[in-house]
């Protein structure tokens, strides 16, 4: 089978490197697509894939956004013309929708957010497939049509986290001593189609909170240079010493385990850090995903929405298992039996 797989974000790389592997080991030939933004390309290129990078984000304006879904669907076009995939798949590329619909390529949308802009793929996607977590009421509620929808057990993230082994040696590699509160932030994206101005509020609170925690060290993982410029913006102004910011990718399972607080308006890097089981905080001010609003149920998450609860968050340490490893629960062949189901 020959598959093509479009990744549009950072989160999206370690989510396809085990079925990559999969595919790849089972026989499949596998074309990678990325478009640039955040850290895909240089994940991507640290994962040792080969992939074609095509367009990049057109940043906050809509009418910019559609202009470049065009432009970019029909740049893939002529990018796959001569690999003749049987089936495309991605986890949330809009382009890569509109060019399987454009040329009647079967593909299949993997999801785990249901309250994204969903119309292209409801339109575009023969199958949409998400975690079994997500209720039938609420997938209605976003006018998402069941009748598209194929289900898996368990998350997007379990695909990876099987494979992470603890680094004893992280935090010295970053030069956090053991003795300080690392608390990991990532801020929400200022360029999504959910996007609310309240994040903005709240990283700039959580970050002058630093100055009063002098037993804590921050590190600040910035999607763009929007975020990244208002976190150095905020540092300057209060002189606070004791926050940094990533100027490279970093091993995200490493960082989010070894951290003791993780307080992020990424709903990946959220569930990441939860299911490792590190104290997890969103900041994600838009419409709660109900995959949150289940891990918040089973006391893995909590919910921040304004400025002054950040004051509530603890800053304290949390314990580390160099020993830890995350049961597999079988979830790549679940996946790979989905794609294949919409081959003929």
């Amino acid at each position: 089978m020959r598959i093509w797989i479009d990744i549009d974000n950072s989160p999206h790389v370690p989510f396809f490197t085990p079925l990559i592997a999969a595919w790849q080991a089972r026989g499949d030939s596998v074309l990678i697509t990325s478009r640039k933004y955040a850290q895909t390309r240089e994940l991507l290129t640290n994962a040792g894939f080969p992939f074609t990078e095509v367009g990049e984000h057109a940043g906050a304006s809509k009418v910019k956004k559609v202009l470049n879904l065009i432009q970019r669907s029909l740049q893939l076009r002529s990018v796959i013309k001569t690999f003749k995939p049987d089936v495309a798949v991605s986890h949330g590329s809009r382009a890569l929708s509109v060019t399987s619909k454009m040329i009647g390529l079967p593909n299949v949308l993997f999801f785990d957010y249901e309250w994204t802009e969903m119309s292209i793929f409801k339109r575009c996607a023969s199958v949409l497939s998400c975690p079994e977590v997500l209720p039938s009421n609420v997938l209605q509620q976003a006018n998402i049509p069941l009748q598209k929808i194929i289900r898996y057990n368990g998350f997007k993230e379990e695909l990876y986290l099987p494979s992470f082994v603890p680094d004893a040696s992280f935090r010295s590699s970053l030069n956090i001593p053991d003795d300080k509160v690392f608390v990991t932030i990532r801020p929400s994206s200022m360029t999504s189609n959910y996007h609310d101005s309240r994040s903005e509020e709240i990283l700039v609170q959580l970050i002058k909170r630093f100055a009063h925690q002098p037993q804590a060290i921050g590190l600040i993982t910035p999607r763009t240079e929007v975020d990244k410029q208002l976190a150095e913006r905020v540092i300057e102004q209060e002189q606070i010493t004791n926050v940094r910011i990533a100027t490279s990718a970093l091993p995200g399972m490493q960082l989010l385990y070894w951290s003791d607080l993780v307080v992020s308006g990424g709903g990946t890097m959220n569930r990441e850090a939860a299911l490792l089981g590190t104290p997890t905080v969103s900041m994600f001010t838009g419409k709660r995903p109900a995959i949150d609003e289940y891990l918040s149920s089973q006391g893995k998450l909590r919910f921040i929405e304004s400025p002054a609860q950040v004051a509530d968050i603890p800053f304290t340490k949390h314990s580390h298992n160099p020993n830890y490893r995350y049961t597999n629960n079988g979830l790549v062949p679940q996946l790979m039996d989905i794609v294949d189901s919409v081959v003929g």
